[in-house]
């Protein structure tokens, strides 16, 4: 694992400031300075920087510290719940809060943008942050939603919606929202786990009542299921079912054109089956039995897409989805879903995305 040297430092260093973060100084646990030939953010003691720093972690990220007649921005650097320490910079006086922060945000994800860390502590406190607030916030509105007729049927109904739109923000959003509101209503860990598996259940069968192709959901229903009914608490049933979600979200986007051919149902299922594996398609047609000029017709009539692109789509998706939830390294995920060029990975990922692998992970952490 990579150390915080001062050699090291020297190196992010030069990068932060290559993109316009200025002022900024690194120091370890303890509050030394990693680098003495840097100058040292002015106005904060040794003891700020450690309570500032555990504020940081605290909040899962970028932490704001008024000292004397400035305002400061201070993160720490962990990679793999390891804290080496931390970082920090002050904005001129008179400066906004909201852009002092908006600062350290953007160094905070330049920094682990270039560094390829993997922040697992203040990502696993940032998402503790946000279900707080998502708890509080469902607590406010719970007489008002259900005085509107909001039940859990109608919301299973919208995120299903969601899904079938391809808007896996919105429905990761909503999801977010009934969990908070499940919790609530019986904070058990025992009638949680009902309740979770449950709502599992309900989305699977309205998916294959929509689209009956969809029946290798089933098997993944079970799958997630056998994980949840021995889950411990209500965080770890939370991230199983956001992870269950995005599976879902794959299968039911991926299907979702295709509702009558089977030949290219059959195709679909290989690839998602196969994705990480040398994919061509002369091997998907070869899997349905059909020549390579009657499954690309079928398969562009049915899903408006190529075989080839479709690949790729299937590849990128779950690459979006072992950046959010694992600690591998942008390269090691391209690797991981098939693809054998980095740069060909970050060029389609970027044209899919709109944001580097890296830049990816750091904005949703």
């Amino acid at each position: 694992m990579k150390k915080l040297s001062a050699s090291l430092m020297e190196v992010y260093f030069s990068g932060l400031c290559r993109e316009g973060i200025t002022g900024c100084c690194a120091f370890r646990v303890q509050g030394q300075a990693l680098q003495p030939g840097h100058r040292a953010v002015p106005g904060i003691t040794a003891e700020g920087l450690r309570f500032a720093l555990q504020e940081s972690i605290e909040e899962g990220g970028v932490y704001l510290r008024r000292a004397g007649a400035g305002l400061h921005w201070v993160f720490a650097l962990e990679h793999l719940h390891v804290v080496h320490g931390g970082l920090c910079g002050r904005v001129q006086d008179g400066v906004d809060a909201a852009l002092v922060r908006a600062e350290g945000e953007r160094a905070f994800a330049l920094f682990y943008d270039l560094s390829e860390w993997t922040p697992a502590l203040l990502r696993e406190r940032r998402q503790d942050q946000l279900r707080r607030r998502q708890l509080a916030e469902a607590a406010r509105q719970r007489e008002s939603a259900s005085s509107a007729g909001d039940t859990p049927v109608d919301q299973e109904r919208m995120l299903l919606a969601y899904i079938r739109a391809g808007d896996r923000n919105g429905a990761r959003r909503l999801l977010n929202e009934m969990l908070a509101r499940i919790y609530l209503s019986v904070p058990q860990t025992v009638v949680l786990r009902a309740r979770v598996i449950e709502l599992v259940c309900s989305l699977t069968r309205a998916a294959v009542e929509d689209n009956p192709l969809l029946g290798s959901l089933i098997e993944q229903n079970q799958r997630w299921t056998e994980r949840m009914v021995h889950a411990e608490s209500f965080e770890v049933l939370s991230t199983l079912l956001m992870e269950a979600l995005d599976a879902f979200f794959d299968a039911v986007h991926l299907h979702g054109s295709n509702r009558t051919n089977v030949h290219v149902h059959k195709a679909l299922t290989f690839i998602s089956e196969n994705f990480a594996e040398p994919l061509s398609l002369q091997q998907v047609a070869r899997h349905t039995g059909l020549s390579v000029y009657r499954l690309a017709h079928l398969f562009r009539e049915h899903t408006g897409k190529t075989v080839v692109a479709t690949i790729r789509q299937v590849r990128l998706q779950r690459a979006e989805l072992l950046l959010r939830q694992t600690g591998m390294t942008c390269a090691e995920v391209g690797y991981a879903v098939g693809f054998t060029d980095q740069s060909y990975f970050s060029l389609h990922f970027r044209h899919q995305t709109g944001q580097s692998p890296g830049q990816y992970r750091r904005a949703r952490v």
